[in-house]
């Protein structure tokens, strides 16, 4: 009986894992993520390798993270990457396959998060690099590795999601030379900004603002920027504060639907998110403005997104 339960116990704990996985389970690994075409579970690689390097399009995800400063929990969620896998499995642009590779910086903290972020009542100026500051030049050392394995510069993408997003707008408009674009979901870093569209802090510390601040400055000062930006009105994080973007010569700024009566809607399709097998709505979620982009409803913008990355490919900045 003894042994028959040790052959059991460790296919269950297989199983509650794969499940966990699949519904939403964290990462805290970087590596190729892609879907499997048997069962279309997510898998993962860490191998940094790529096989025929100039007929491959890598597209570098950057995550969002919990708190702006410090070490986070986690990378990503599985649920956070479905849409993304489907997409490159799905589809090829130019004839060439797309790999998504996930990258991490959880690990990474800025250098006075401890006396700027723990104080709440007054302003201290910070000294050092921030996370952010250590974000963007990782990000860019990683765009450097993937070229010297041989994969084009015109083939480098970045996406990300909120803070990850913020990460690669400032490395776009200040190192456009290092990668083809951009497409970034709701890029916010900085905290609870607005209040019924009106920019103001809330619930956070008042370091935020001037490092917010710093950034849109870095952002603005880019002579063009052909980024595909997606927001959503809804978005506590930045939403209507971020149309400062559609200033911007170059980028293409696409908000999403607001909440209707009865839920979020794209295309007339409701908006659901992995809870069970796409059974729960997004609006059950915390910040669903925020989040849209992981949600079924999405998929309508993936004609946008290779369109998108297909003209990078064939003509750049010119």
């Amino acid at each position: 009986m003894i042994i028959v339960m040790k052959k059991i116990i460790p296919v269950i704990l297989f199983i509650l894992f794969s499940l966990n996985a699949y519904a939403g389970g964290g990462f805290k690994k970087s590596g190729f993520f892609y879907m499997n075409e048997n069962n279309g579970r997510i898998k993962y690689s860490k191998e940094f390798e790529v096989e025929l390097p100039k007929d491959k399009i890598i597209l570098i995800w950057n995550h969002g993270q919990e708190y702006t400063d410090k070490k986070s929990k986690d990378c990503v969620w599985y649920d956070e990457m479905v849409n993304l896998t489907a997409l490159i499995k799905d589809h090829k642009v130019l004839g060439k396959e797309m790999l998504l590779y996930v990258f991490c910086s959880d690990h990474l903290q800025g250098d006075s998060y401890k006396k700027n972020w723990e104080e709440k009542k007054k302003l201290i100026p910070y000294k050092g690099k921030t996370k952010m500051d250590k974000r963007v030049e990782a990000i860019v050392k990683l765009t450097d590795d993937f070229a010297s394995l041989g994969v084009p510069r015109n083939q480098i993408f970045l996406m990300g999601n909120s803070c990850g997003a913020w990460a690669n707008l400032l490395i776009m408009s200040q190192f456009s030379e290092k990668v083809a674009g951009g497409i970034e979901f709701m890029p916010a870093c900085y905290g609870w900004v607005t209040k019924n569209g009106i920019e103001k802090q809330t619930g956070y510390v008042p370091g935020f603002m001037p490092l917010r601040q710093k950034g849109i400055n870095i952002i603005k000062n880019a002579k063009k920027l052909p980024v595909l930006v997606f927001t959503n009105p809804d978005d506590i994080f930045e939403g209507k504060t971020s149309y400062w973007l559609k200033e911007i010569e170059e980028l293409q700024f696409i908000e999403t639907p607001s909440k209707e009566k009865k839920g979020y809607f794209i295309n007339k399709k409701k908006c659901m998110v992995i809870g069970n097998d796409w059974k729960d709505p997004l609006r059950s979620r915390k910040y669903p403005g925020h989040t849209i982009w992981s949600a079924d409803c999405f998929q309508f913008y993936n004609s946008f997104i290779l369109e998108y990355i297909e003209k990078r490919i064939k003509y750049g900045n010119n």
